[in-house]
Protein backbone atom coordinates (compact mmCIF):
# COMPACT_ATOMS: atom_id res chain seq x y z
CA UNK A 1 0.00 0.00 0.00
CA UNK A 2 3.04 2.60 0.71
CA UNK A 3 5.49 3.56 -1.23
CA UNK A 4 8.60 5.45 0.23
CA UNK A 5 6.03 5.56 3.53
CA UNK A 6 3.47 7.39 1.37
CA UNK A 7 -0.06 6.09 -0.72
CA UNK A 8 -1.75 6.97 -3.71
CA UNK A 9 -5.25 5.36 -2.94
CA UNK A 10 -8.02 5.60 -5.74
CA UNK A 11 -11.20 4.74 -3.89
CA UNK A 12 -13.51 3.16 -6.46
CA UNK A 13 -16.02 1.23 -3.62
CA UNK A 14 -18.87 4.43 -4.05
CA UNK A 15 -21.49 1.91 -5.65
CA UNK A 16 -22.60 0.50 -2.93
CA UNK A 17 -21.33 2.51 -0.42
CA UNK A 18 -23.82 5.61 -2.32
CA UNK A 19 -26.63 3.08 -2.42
CA UNK A 20 -26.60 1.56 1.33
CA UNK A 21 -25.32 4.69 2.93
CA UNK A 22 -26.60 7.69 0.99
CA UNK A 23 -30.17 7.53 0.05
CA UNK A 24 -29.97 5.20 -3.15
CA UNK A 25 -27.37 7.24 -5.10
CA UNK A 26 -24.10 5.58 -6.10
CA UNK A 27 -24.25 6.02 -10.25
CA UNK A 28 -22.18 6.98 -11.79
CA UNK A 29 -21.02 7.04 -15.69
CA UNK A 30 -17.03 6.51 -14.87
CA UNK A 31 -17.66 2.78 -13.95
CA UNK A 32 -19.33 1.84 -17.37
CA UNK A 33 -15.39 1.05 -17.87
CA UNK A 34 -13.93 -0.12 -14.59
CA UNK A 35 -11.18 -1.83 -16.77
CA UNK A 36 -10.26 1.34 -18.93
CA UNK A 37 -9.61 3.30 -15.38
CA UNK A 38 -7.84 0.14 -13.81
CA UNK A 39 -5.31 0.91 -16.72
CA UNK A 40 -5.27 4.49 -15.94
CA UNK A 41 -4.69 4.06 -12.33
CA UNK A 42 -1.76 2.09 -13.38
CA UNK A 43 -0.39 4.11 -15.96
CA UNK A 44 -0.43 7.04 -13.61
CA UNK A 45 1.26 5.05 -10.97
CA UNK A 46 -1.57 5.00 -8.16
CA UNK A 47 -0.38 2.47 -5.24
CA UNK A 48 -3.63 1.01 -4.51
CA UNK A 49 -7.64 1.34 -4.50
CA UNK A 50 -10.25 0.53 -2.08
CA UNK A 51 -12.83 -1.64 -3.63
CA UNK A 52 -15.20 -4.56 -3.48
CA UNK A 53 -14.44 -7.75 -3.93
CA UNK A 54 -16.65 -8.41 -7.39
CA UNK A 55 -14.47 -5.88 -8.52
CA UNK A 56 -11.36 -7.56 -7.54
CA UNK A 57 -13.06 -11.06 -9.09
CA UNK A 58 -13.90 -8.99 -12.32
CA UNK A 59 -10.64 -7.70 -12.94
CA UNK A 60 -8.22 -9.65 -11.17
CA UNK A 61 -5.68 -9.77 -14.42
CA UNK A 62 -5.70 -6.20 -14.47
CA UNK A 63 -5.20 -5.51 -10.83
CA UNK A 64 -3.04 -8.22 -10.12
CA UNK A 65 1.04 -7.36 -9.44
CA UNK A 66 0.09 -3.99 -10.28
CA UNK A 67 -2.36 -2.38 -7.68
CA UNK A 68 -2.35 -3.24 -3.91
CA UNK A 69 -6.23 -3.96 -3.42
CA UNK A 70 -7.81 -2.81 -0.11
CA UNK A 71 -11.06 -4.62 0.95
CA UNK A 72 -13.35 -2.94 2.06
CA UNK A 73 -16.15 -4.61 4.32
CA UNK A 74 -19.84 -2.84 4.66
CA UNK A 75 -22.45 -2.95 7.34
CA UNK A 76 -20.85 -6.91 7.86
CA UNK A 77 -22.47 -9.27 10.05
CA UNK A 78 -20.71 -9.31 12.84
CA UNK A 79 -20.98 -12.83 13.73
CA UNK A 80 -19.10 -13.37 10.43
CA UNK A 81 -16.40 -11.28 10.52
CA UNK A 82 -14.00 -14.17 10.47
CA UNK A 83 -15.47 -14.72 7.14
CA UNK A 84 -14.51 -11.41 5.46
CA UNK A 85 -11.29 -11.65 6.46
CA UNK A 86 -10.80 -14.97 5.33
CA UNK A 87 -12.14 -13.47 1.82
CA UNK A 88 -9.80 -11.10 1.73
CA UNK A 89 -6.99 -13.16 1.97
CA UNK A 90 -8.06 -15.74 -0.60
CA UNK A 91 -8.93 -12.66 -3.21
CA UNK A 92 -5.32 -11.39 -2.55
CA UNK A 93 -6.21 -7.95 -0.63
CA UNK A 94 -3.05 -6.02 0.91
CA UNK A 95 -5.54 -4.58 3.78
CA UNK A 96 -9.50 -4.15 4.54
CA UNK A 97 -10.78 -0.84 5.22
CA UNK A 98 -14.29 -0.40 7.50
CA UNK A 99 -15.28 2.99 8.33
CA UNK A 100 -16.25 4.30 11.91
CA UNK A 101 -18.96 7.32 11.64
CA UNK A 102 -17.92 9.45 14.49
CA UNK A 103 -20.98 11.74 15.72
CA UNK A 104 -23.59 8.51 14.28
CA UNK A 105 -26.21 7.21 16.66
CA UNK A 106 -24.84 3.70 16.03
CA UNK A 107 -21.01 5.05 16.75
CA UNK A 108 -20.21 2.90 19.34
CA UNK A 109 -20.97 -0.35 17.56
CA UNK A 110 -19.18 0.60 14.33
CA UNK A 111 -16.33 1.00 16.91
CA UNK A 112 -16.97 -2.21 18.11
CA UNK A 113 -16.67 -3.73 14.78
CA UNK A 114 -13.85 -2.11 14.06
CA UNK A 115 -12.34 -3.29 17.13
CA UNK A 116 -12.85 -6.99 16.01
CA UNK A 117 -11.67 -6.51 13.08
CA UNK A 118 -8.54 -5.22 13.95
CA UNK A 119 -7.91 -8.01 15.96
CA UNK A 120 -8.78 -10.92 13.52
CA UNK A 121 -6.73 -8.85 11.22
CA UNK A 122 -3.74 -9.78 13.37
CA UNK A 123 -4.48 -13.14 13.58
CA UNK A 124 -4.44 -13.42 9.53
CA UNK A 125 -1.79 -10.89 9.27
CA UNK A 126 -4.23 -8.41 7.05
CA UNK A 127 -3.52 -4.67 7.81
CA UNK A 128 -6.79 -3.57 8.64
CA UNK A 129 -7.33 0.51 7.22
CA UNK A 130 -10.09 2.70 9.77
CA UNK A 131 -11.76 5.19 8.05
CA UNK A 132 -12.69 8.29 10.24
CA UNK A 133 -16.06 9.88 9.08
CA UNK A 134 -18.02 12.49 10.37
CA UNK A 135 -21.79 12.79 11.00
CA UNK A 136 -22.73 15.78 10.67
CA UNK A 137 -26.30 15.64 11.80
CA UNK A 138 -24.74 15.58 15.14
CA UNK A 139 -24.21 19.22 15.69
CA UNK A 140 -20.64 18.53 17.04
CA UNK A 141 -17.60 20.44 15.89
CA UNK A 142 -16.28 18.33 12.84
CA UNK A 143 -12.56 19.09 13.54
CA UNK A 144 -12.53 18.21 17.19
CA UNK A 145 -15.06 14.88 16.43
CA UNK A 146 -12.41 13.85 13.41
CA UNK A 147 -9.24 14.92 15.59
CA UNK A 148 -10.48 12.49 18.36
CA UNK A 149 -11.70 9.67 16.14
CA UNK A 150 -8.15 9.57 14.04
CA UNK A 151 -6.56 9.08 17.29
CA UNK A 152 -9.45 6.68 18.84
CA UNK A 153 -8.87 4.36 15.29
CA UNK A 154 -5.45 4.21 15.93
CA UNK A 155 -5.38 3.42 19.65
CA UNK A 156 -8.11 0.67 18.48
CA UNK A 157 -5.16 -0.95 16.53
CA UNK A 158 -5.63 0.27 12.50
CA UNK A 159 -2.22 0.07 10.74
CA UNK A 160 -3.49 3.52 8.37
CA UNK A 161 -6.00 6.22 9.20
CA UNK A 162 -8.29 7.15 6.37
CA UNK A 163 -9.60 10.43 7.41
CA UNK A 164 -12.35 12.94 6.30
CA UNK A 165 -11.08 16.78 6.93
CA UNK A 166 -12.78 20.13 8.09
CA UNK A 167 -13.45 22.16 4.56
CA UNK A 168 -10.84 24.60 5.25
CA UNK A 169 -7.15 24.30 3.58
CA UNK A 170 -5.53 24.81 6.59
CA UNK A 171 -1.93 23.33 7.38
CA UNK A 172 -2.45 24.54 11.32
CA UNK A 173 -5.95 22.65 11.50
CA UNK A 174 -4.39 19.32 9.49
CA UNK A 175 -1.28 19.50 11.65
CA UNK A 176 -3.15 19.22 15.16
CA UNK A 177 -5.06 16.27 13.27
CA UNK A 178 -1.83 14.68 12.42
CA UNK A 179 0.16 15.33 15.29
CA UNK A 180 -2.81 13.89 17.71
CA UNK A 181 -2.67 10.58 15.41
CA UNK A 182 -0.55 7.53 16.15
CA UNK A 183 -0.35 6.20 12.90
CA UNK A 184 0.18 7.35 8.94
CA UNK A 185 -3.04 9.36 7.68
CA UNK A 186 -4.40 9.39 4.48
CA UNK A 187 -6.84 12.04 3.59
CA UNK A 188 -10.00 11.51 1.70
CA UNK A 189 -11.32 13.27 -0.99
CA UNK A 190 -14.99 13.81 -0.13
CA UNK A 191 -16.99 15.50 -2.68
CA UNK A 192 -15.83 16.26 -6.14
CA UNK A 193 -13.75 19.79 -5.51
CA UNK A 194 -14.78 22.97 -8.08
CA UNK A 195 -10.77 23.44 -9.35
CA UNK A 196 -8.03 21.24 -10.26
CA UNK A 197 -5.96 24.45 -8.25
CA UNK A 198 -8.19 23.52 -4.99
CA UNK A 199 -7.59 20.15 -5.53
CA UNK A 200 -3.75 19.99 -5.43
CA UNK A 201 -3.71 22.56 -2.70
CA UNK A 202 -5.41 20.18 -1.12
CA UNK A 203 -2.91 17.34 -0.95
CA UNK A 204 -0.16 20.01 -1.31
CA UNK A 205 -1.02 21.47 2.20
CA UNK A 206 -2.26 17.93 3.80
CA UNK A 207 1.43 16.68 2.66
CA UNK A 208 3.03 19.86 4.35
CA UNK A 209 1.06 19.48 7.70
CA UNK A 210 2.92 15.80 8.08
CA UNK A 211 -0.08 13.68 6.04
CA UNK A 212 1.05 10.11 4.82
CA UNK A 213 -0.93 10.61 1.15
CA UNK A 214 -4.37 10.16 -0.22
CA UNK A 215 -7.18 8.04 -0.53
CA UNK A 216 -9.47 9.45 -3.16
CA UNK A 217 -12.26 8.96 -5.52
CA UNK A 218 -14.30 10.81 -7.83
CA UNK A 219 -11.66 14.19 -7.37
CA UNK A 220 -9.95 11.71 -9.23
CA UNK A 221 -11.53 9.01 -11.63
CA UNK A 222 -14.48 12.10 -12.10
CA UNK A 223 -11.70 14.01 -14.03
CA UNK A 224 -11.48 13.44 -17.96
CA UNK A 225 -7.75 11.62 -17.66
CA UNK A 226 -7.10 10.74 -14.39
CA UNK A 227 -3.87 8.98 -15.31
CA UNK A 228 -2.37 12.67 -15.22
CA UNK A 229 -3.89 13.46 -12.29
CA UNK A 230 -2.39 10.77 -10.53
CA UNK A 231 0.65 11.53 -11.86
CA UNK A 232 0.31 15.11 -11.08
CA UNK A 233 -0.36 13.89 -7.48
CA UNK A 234 3.02 11.79 -7.71
CA UNK A 235 4.77 15.20 -8.51
CA UNK A 236 3.17 16.54 -5.43
CA UNK A 237 3.67 13.78 -3.12
CA UNK A 238 6.97 12.61 -3.67
CA UNK A 239 8.79 15.21 -5.41
CA UNK A 240 6.97 18.00 -3.09
CA UNK A 241 6.33 19.85 -6.65
CA UNK A 242 5.18 23.17 -7.05
CA UNK A 243 1.09 23.60 -7.58
CA UNK A 244 1.06 26.51 -9.93
CA UNK A 245 4.24 24.33 -12.39
CA UNK A 246 1.83 21.09 -11.95
CA UNK A 247 -1.36 23.09 -13.12
CA UNK A 248 0.45 23.89 -16.06
CA UNK A 249 1.47 20.80 -17.00
CA UNK A 250 -1.87 19.52 -16.32
CA UNK A 251 -4.65 21.74 -18.39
Amino acid sequence: MLREGKAIIVAIDHVIEGYLNYNGEGYYDEFNKVDSLLRSFISGKATSIIAYRGIVKKYAEIISGKLSFIYRITEPINELLEFYIRDAVKLGADAIIYTVIFGHPQEKEMYRTLQALTLLGEEYSMPVIGEASFWPESGKDKFSILRQGIRVLGEAGVDIVKSQLPSEISKEIYGKMIDYAITPVVAAGGPKMDSLKRLFEFVSVFMESGGSGIAIGRNIWGQPNPSSILLAMNKIIYEKANINDILKEVQ
